[in-house]
């Protein structure tokens, strides 16, 4: 277990609450969801925030806050997934309004990140950078958790395979944890799955309009690219690179 070199601080009380509202889209969007907790606390809103990977790049993040005074639990979210619809309603600012600090991430060269992107390469390294920014703010109380699914998941594996002592806490949806069974899974390379993951991957974080065109052209392209030979030049077509 990693331990921090300075003290987490016990107490976030001298944090003084500003920051501008939250997004419009995600607002609007909330606003529609029905069945929810009512409300706790208005929520405050810091955008693209530039914070150190493990190489010194900058990753940016984007942090949602209860906007009053007190100590609040913060919540990692690491995604390659860009940081606005659905992350920024469903994550930011739901979980943000019933008493939590959320830091969305967009991981290296994802987002309007900094360094170059590699599946699964850096995101132990970077979380763990991410928790020792956190360590330096005046509003981090030394409780730490962290949710997601998918590949968000599997960031939160990369953190807890050397957990620092203020992780209490996980919830992993639907997250990778073995990449091998994911793509090879019986020893043969699992053509359809490589392809939708590379799409998303590829073009979500670009915004959901990209994404969309992208994955209806996959749609339709599948089984002509998942049949062709060399598979190079096919597969970088199809995932539009």
């Amino acid at each position: 277990m990693r331990s921090p070199e300075n003290p987490t601080p016990t107490s976030a009380t001298a944090w003084t609450p500003s920051g501008t509202r939250p997004p419009l889209s995600s607002r609007l969007l909330r606003a529609t969801w029905r069945g929810l907790p009512e409300r706790r606390y208005p929520v405050g809103f810091e955008r693209a925030l530039k914070v150190p990977a493990a190489d010194g790049s900058a990753l940016v993040t984007d942090h949602y806050f209860p906007r009053v005074g007190g100590d609040f639990p913060t919540l990692l979210v690491r995604s390659p997934y860009g940081r606005g619809l659905p992350w920024s309603p469903m994550y930011g600012l739901l979980l943000a309004e019933q008493g939590f600090h959320v830091v969305l991430q967009s991981c290296r060269g994802t987002g309007g990140s900094g360094g170059a992107w590699h599946y699964w390469r850096n995101e132990s390294a970077d979380a763990l950078a991410a928790v020792e920014w956190l360590r330096r703010r005046t509003w981090f109380d030394g409780r730490l958790g962290t949710v997601g699914p998918s590949y968000l998941g599997y960031t939160q594996w990369a953190l807890a395979a050397d957990p620092p002592p203020e992780l209490k806490a996980m919830a992993v949806q639907v997250g990778l944890h073995d990449p091998h069974a994911f793509l090879h899974g019986g020893g043969a390379l699992h053509l359809e799955n490589a392809l939708v993951s590379g799409v998303g991957m590829t073009h979500q974080h670009r915004g959901v309009l990209r994404f969309a065109a992208a994955a209806n052209r996959l749609r339709r392209d599948l089984g002509r690219v998942a049949g062709a030979w060399p598979m190079r030049p096919a597969w970088r077509e199809a995932l539009g690179e």
